[in-house]
């Protein structure tokens, strides 16, 4: 068997990459941090969607029907945020991440058709959702939420499996015996590493639930006796989650044998900073305390996306490998072009944001195009895309002129 540190090297990208990969590095942990938020918010409104939809209290139900509709756009949310870390990661951990694939390839392919019918299927309930709708109904969303944590499973599998190169020849060869290229087979799975992140998921999405009490707390034409009510499951919901998450943690690094690292601390205790303060700040009605634990559970999932990295530069570190000697071919344009697009779609999401915060907290119908701060929000979204489509196909007309010259 060669050498492990070896195989890793031999198995990068012979052409490098084009930019800096500790920068790489950083916008991989970010941007996971973000599509983790929303995909958090799917598995913890699916759960208390399903559950509510079952109780017999109006309230339950109607926070059912709330739910579903925040699952389902938090899906195409994370799905959408999803693409960036994907790539990152296939850039700078291409090693780790195709070997682990094709080591499971049939669960690859499995992937997108699994999403498309658990969103299907979650659509269809919500479309069907009433007060009075039938028993029979709940079977969707039970669907839906199988087929997605299936979908959460098949992900931990391959994040998980990279973790392991000096066992990847064994598995693919079978200890030497026979070749396995059905790509079935699931290799490595941590009950415990899986667990963290539906933990996570209750916490995030019952510090979103205080939120959105929040949120809705001044709107004349709802229920204000049934939004508290919804910021008070939220905050029990995110008590008993937080308290499951941060055990899991530690059970999980003690197991990986990781917990005595500093990074590990650090992130762990973050995460108990946040739900301590829960707990401290209680049902008070404070204006700051719920947009302040939103901000917060975004950063626990932060925290558990740089525990993630943190283990994973642990496990690699024991073969002398590490992603800051990858070979590096600088070629400037590649970062500017990624970079600049990133500031056209902060534009877009600014202007998005700012008219949908406005417009939620006002009964009626919000007249965005009479508030000048819109105004001009929108005109520099509408402006950085201008200027991006020049630059888009501009870049490309010059391409192709040139490729007479070669």
């Amino acid at each position: 068997m060669p050498d492990v540190g070896t195989l890793l090297n031999t198995l990068r990208s012979p052409s490098g990459v084009d930019f800096y990969p500790v920068v790489i590095q950083v916008l991989m942990v970010l941007t996971w941090a973000v599509h983790m938020f929303f995909i958090n918010l799917v598995i913890g409104s699916m759960f208390l969607t399903i559950y509510g939809y079952f109780q017999k209290d109006l309230r339950w139900r109607h926070l059912s029907q709330k739910l579903i509709k925040i699952a389902i756009i938090s899906l195409s949310l994370g799905i959408v945020f999803g693409v960036a870390p994907l790539l990152f990661t296939q850039t700078i951990y291409d090693n780790l991440w195709y070997t682990a694939n094709n080591l499971s390839a049939s669960w690859v392919v499995t992937f997108v058709p699994v999403v498309i019918v658990a969103y299907y299927a979650a659509y269809f309930f919500y479309f069907r959702n009433k007060d009075r709708s039938p028993v029979w109904l709940g079977v969707f969303p039970i669907i839906s939420l199988l087929l997605i944590l299936l979908a959460g499973s098949i992900m931990h599998i391959f994040s998980y499996q990279e973790l392991f190169p000096d066992k990847w020849i064994d598995w693919y060869t079978n200890g030497g015996t026979t070749m396995n290229t059905d790509g079935w087979h699931v290799y490595a799975f941590s009950i415990p590493r899986f667990l963290m992140f539906i933990f996570l998921s209750f916490f995030v999405t019952g510090i979103f639930l205080k939120g959105y009490a929040w949120f809705f707390g001044k709107r004349t034409d709802m229920d204000q006796d049934e939004v508290t009510w919804f910021g008070t499951v939220g905050h029990k919901v995110a008590i008993v989650s937080g308290g499951l998450l941060i055990a899991d943690a530690i059970l999980y690094n003690i197991l990986q044998g990781t917990m005595m690292h500093p990074v590990i601390w650090g992130t762990i205790g973050f995460v108990a900073v946040v739900w301590a303060l829960l707990i401290a700040w209680g049902n008070r009605k404070m204006s700051w305390t719920a947009p302040t634990l939103v901000i917060l559970a975004g950063l626990s999932d932060l925290s558990i996306g740089i525990m993630r990295e943190a283990i994973r530069m642990i496990e690699l570190a024991q073969y002398n490998h590490t992603i800051y000697d990858y070979p590096l071919n600088m070629d400037i344009f590649g970062p500017i072009f990624f970079f600049g697009t990133l500031a056209v779609g902060i534009a877009i999401f600014t202007f998005v944001l700012y008219v949908l915060y406005k417009g939620g907290r006002v009964a009626g119908v919000y007249e965005a195009s009479k508030v000048e701060t819109a105004n001009t929000a929108w005109r520099m979204a509408w402006y950085a895309v201008v200027m991006w489509l020049i630059v888009f196909w501009g870049t490309g007309v010059i391409v192709l002129s040139q490729l007479n010259n070669y």
